[in-house]
């Protein structure tokens, strides 16, 4: 697969009429409304355009991150789109993704969007419990959320899904269920939050007063895990867990609270990777030979674990003198292949919650 060129343009929230617990947009774009101009931009595509000056042009996207798109106004929507759209038809840039709220979404906005070279809608959902949403102030039901996918599908365009953990309101049973529910609507990927405690949010005020607990780090990668595998049960590509610096977020001065890590997604998947290497040796006879794991070059890491905690943990638990993770072409993404004198198995992310079963039903007890 070819890599996609992401050009990021941030736009503040001021297309949204709600005030989330957990949001601060303006502090992670750092962008004023009135800066949101055609010139604006038109200046923030040229500037990438030079720094991607020499790559295939048409692998770029542009991309409208921190707002609801389509709650700006229809004039606002045009006057965007339009400078936008200039660089599309010069032949510079693919198509446009945009995110916005699941209650912003209807027949008209889709055609305007159809007919400006967006491709790719993202809807924060962030859950399908209404009690939390509620809770988290968000404005819109979970059958906003469905009929506003059912709609994005139906036009032709590539739907992504957002979804957040550790909300007010939430636990773990109630974000597998997001996960389940949100994996029926079909998304074409997904992108997984841990909920961060925000200066400037309702829900720093409320974690100050001892009304919010955020997960910790440890909870939170576990939670996300769970939620993971639901989603590869269906085969839906997860593309992100965890914020990051690249999105506009100091998390040494943005963040009160909350399992905030660089490299969140990671730590996920590792863990992901310990329970696939669990389950494969759990019923192995363990003798006195080496174990070598064969995986994809870009996941070693991921399956070494944060300072080689899997392999520790695995030496440890089962007895093993000797575990050598192999980098190999051969094996695709999200696989594995363990090895052992004449003995090997080769298992997938998705295989192996297949193979355990339902993800609702078991992994809320693991």
């Amino acid at each position: 697969m070819k890599n996609r060129y992401i050009i990021p343009v941030f736009i503040p929230h001021f297309g949204c009429t709600n005030d989330c617990v957990f949001c601060n947009q303006r502090k992670i774009t750092s962008v004023n409304d009135e800066w949101v101009t055609a010139e604006y931009i038109k200046e923030r595509i040229r500037h990438y355009l030079d720094i991607y000056a020499r790559v295939d042009r048409n692998n770029m996207e542009i991309a409208f991150y921190g707002g609801s798109f389509t709650a700006l106004s229809i004039e606002k929507q045009r006057e965007i789109l339009y400078a936008a759209r200039e660089f599309i038809e010069q032949g510079g840039i693919n198509c446009i993704r945009i995110s916005t709220r699941p209650d912003s979404i209807n027949p008209d906005i889709l055609r305007l969007l159809k007919q400006n070279y967006v491709k790719i809608i993202e809807l924060g959902a962030q859950s399908m419990d209404d009690g939390v949403l509620k809770q988290c102030k968000r404005g819109h039901t979970a059958a906003h959320t469905k009929k506003a996918a059912a709609l994005i599908r139906e036009w032709g365009f590539s739907l992504g899904l957002q979804m957040m953990i550790g909300l007010p309101g939430d636990n773990e049973h109630k974000s597998i269920n997001t996960a389940w529910m949100l994996s029926m609507l079909q998304p074409h990927f997904v992108r997984i939050y841990p909920t961060l405690v925000l200066k400037g949010t309702h829900l720093a005020k409320l974690y100050r007063q001892g009304l919010y607990e955020p997960l910790s780090l440890a909870r939170a990668v576990d939670v996300c895990k769970k939620v993971y595998m639901v989603f590869r049960y269906h085969d839906i590509p997860v593309i992100r867990m965890g914020l990051q610096a690249a999105d506009n977020i100091n998390f040494g001065r943005d963040v009160v609270a909350g399992p905030v890590h660089s490299s969140f997604g990671e730590l996920v998947v590792s863990s992901v990777y310990l329970d696939m290497l669990m389950f494969v040796l759990k019923d192995h006879k363990i003798g006195d030979c080496p174990m070598f794991v064969y995986v994809n070059p870009k996941e070693v890491s991921k399956v070494v674990g944060n300072r080689r905690s899997n392999i520790t943990y695995l030496t440890e638990k089962f007895g093993i003198n000797e575990i050598k993770v192999m980098p190999d072409d051969g094996i695709k993404e999200g696989t594995v292949k363990v090895s052992r004198g004449s003995w090997s198995q080769k298992i997938s992310q998705s295989g192996y919650i297949k193979k355990k079963g339902n993800p609702v039903t078991l992994l809320v007890k693991n």
